[in-house]
């Protein structure tokens, strides 16, 4: 089955879909929801390669749109991987109560 060509609106639709799913994933510190999210991203990534440069203005408007989702979701990961190095870091501190016996 062919695929449909990306447009402006589809672009927008299906990285706004993507970027929510992720940003659930990362609140709830679920990696393989990430992953999913990542894979789908790369996948748009690709059709946008597939894509004419002739046809590809309106494709950068959609992005140019996109870019305080895109922030936010960065920030967001940034928050949740300096929540688990802190994490890690309190986990090491602590002694165990298997070390002590």
């Amino acid at each position: 089955m062919p695929t449909l060509p990306l447009t402006k609106e589809l672009l927008l639709e299906t990285l706004r879909a993507i970027l929510l799913e992720e940003r659930d994933a990362i609140r709830r510190l679920d990696a393989d929801g990430m992953d999913r999210a990542s894979d789908a991203k790369e996948a748009v990534l690709a059709r946008l390669h597939e894509t004419p440069h002739e046809d590809r203005g309106p494709l950068i408007e959609a992005l140019a749109e996109l870019q305080p989702e895109l922030r936010h979701n960065m920030i967001l990961f940034t928050h949740a991987a300096a929540f688990i190095a802190a994490e890690k870091r309190d986990r090491a501190k602590t002694p165990s109560l298997r070390k002590a016996s």
